[in-house]
């Protein structure tokens, strides 16, 4: 698959069938979604998040959990490809996923980090 690497985002894929000429030609089309791999870097209270920009997306929703995963809430959005979130306690692991807002609706993948 070309480009590679892949941006993330929602990608169609066609492939077509033309074998024996007893079967009719068959056509395909499959979406591929490529997700983007999601860091985070901890600070004093805080942790920020960063990831490559989804393609055609015009902003993120932020969501985390600090119940080892269990349930996530909505922290924010973002119109960037980062994300800061303060007053955080640094006995608890925080454990993030963004979603674009954008044809794909794809998620990137999970981090975690815990405060300092």
């Amino acid at each position: 698959i070309t480009p590679s690497p892949m941006t993330p985002g929602l990608y169609t894929i066609c492939a077509s069938y033309s074998g024996d000429s007893t079967y009719a030609a068959a056509n395909a089309a499959a979406q591929l979604m490529v997700n983007a791999k999601l860091y985070a870097t901890v600070g004093i209270g805080k942790i920020g998040l960063s990831w490559n920009a989804y393609q055609g997306a015009t902003s993120y929703r932020i969501y985390y959990s600090s119940d080892g995963g269990s349930s996530y809430t909505q922290a924010g959005s973002s119109t960037a490809a980062s994300y800061s979130m303060a007053g955080l306690s640094n006995t608890t692991t925080y454990y993030f996923y963004i979603v674009p807002n954008s044809p794909s609706g794809a998620q990137s993948s999970i981090a975690s980090g815990k405060p300092r």
